[in-house]
């Protein structure tokens, strides 16, 4: 991740700018895009956020009863609301949800 390209944005008053960037050139959602953004806005070293993110595949599998209830909803053609179960028991952004949910 190139932090200096993120600050040079930063400067020009293009944090959307950023915030593409990040999410480009990391697998972050949009959530946790803006939080690194915004990290390095305050002069924070977003380190630690990458890092818990490339750490927690664990918290991307959803327990089986929430697993077996998205997919059971998701067949009855609501991926949209199997898609929010899935973001609610993970921190996975709006696309890797999708991802998540299309597999099935």
């Amino acid at each position: 991740m190139d932090q200096a390209a993120i600050q040079g944005l930063l400067l020009q008053g293009k944090k959307i700018e950023a915030i593409k960037q990040v999410r480009l050139q990391t697998n972050l959602g949009l959530k946790e895009a803006k939080d690194y953004v915004e990290m390095i806005e305050r002069g924070e070293n977003p380190s630690q956020l990458m890092s818990a993110n490339r750490a927690t595949p664990q918290a991307q599998v959803l327990p089986e009863d929430l697993l077996r209830e998205a997919q059971a909803i998701a067949r009855q053609g609501n991926k949209i609301q199997a898609i929010k179960l899935v973001r609610q028991a993970t921190n996975l952004g709006l696309k890797e949800a999708k991802d998540m949910v299309d597999r099935w």
